[in-house]
C-alpha cells in the first residue's frame, strides 16, 4: 500500500511540472521530409530536384538531408533562432495572426520562403554565412521543409 502511494505521488508530481513541447528533432524532420517528397506533384518534384542538385529519384534523400540543415547551423550567428517556432499560449484564446507580432517567427518565414521559391527570387542572405553552407535556393527550401513539423513550443505563460 505504501509503495502505491509513493508511485501515485511521483506520477502526480511529474504531471504537475510545467514542460515545454518541442519539435521532434532530426529523425522527425527526416521522416516528414520523406513523406513530403513522396507527395510532390511531378512538376514540383522536378523543381525540388533542380534546387537540391539531384535527380528525381534522389529527391527523397536530398529533402531528408536538407530538412535537418536549419538545426545544424548556428542560429544566433545567422539570426534564425526565432525562425523555428512560434510560442502558442495554452491558457488563453489566440489567433494565428497574433502569434508572430515581431514578424520574425516560423509563420512569416514559411510565407517568405514559399514566395521566394515560387517567384524564383534571388538575393537571399542570412546575417552571417552559415556553416555548413548550402546553395542559396537550397537554404530557402531547407527552411521551408521543417515547416511541416509541429509549429510551436507550447508555453503556459502566453
Amino acid at each position: 500500500m505504501r509503495l502505491k502511494r509513493i508511485v501515485l505521488f511521483l506520477i502526480c508530481w511529474m504531471l504537475a511540472i510545467p514542460v515545454a513541447g518541442f519539435s521532434w528533432g532530426r529523425d522527425g524532420h527526416r521522416v516528414v521530409a520523406k513523406i513530403a517528397a513522396k507527395n510532390l506533384s511531378p512538376d514540383a518534384r522536378k523543381k525540388v530536384a533542380a534546387i537540391l542538385g539531384t535527380n528525381e529519384a534522389g529527391v527523397e534523400a536530398a529533402m531528408a538531408s536538407a530538412s535537418t540543415w536549419p538545426d545544424e547551423i548556428s542560429k544566433p550567428d545567422t539570426k534564425t533562432d526565432t525562425w523555428h517556432f512560434v510560442d502558442v499560449p495554452v491558457t488563453a484564446p489566440f489567433s494565428i495572426g497574433t502569434l508572430c507580432a515581431q514578424h520574425n517567427c516560423v509563420i512569416d518565414r514559411i510565407q517568405e520562403m514559399s514566395d521566394r521559391l515560387r517567384m524564383n527570387q534571388t538575393g537571399f542572405k542570412l546575417a552571417k554565412p552559415p556553416i555548413p553552407s548550402r546553395p542559396m535556393t537550397s537554404q530557402e527550401l531547407a527552411f521551408l521543409e521543417p515547416a511541416d513539423r509541429p509549429v510551436g513550443r507550447f508555453t503556459a505563460n502566453g
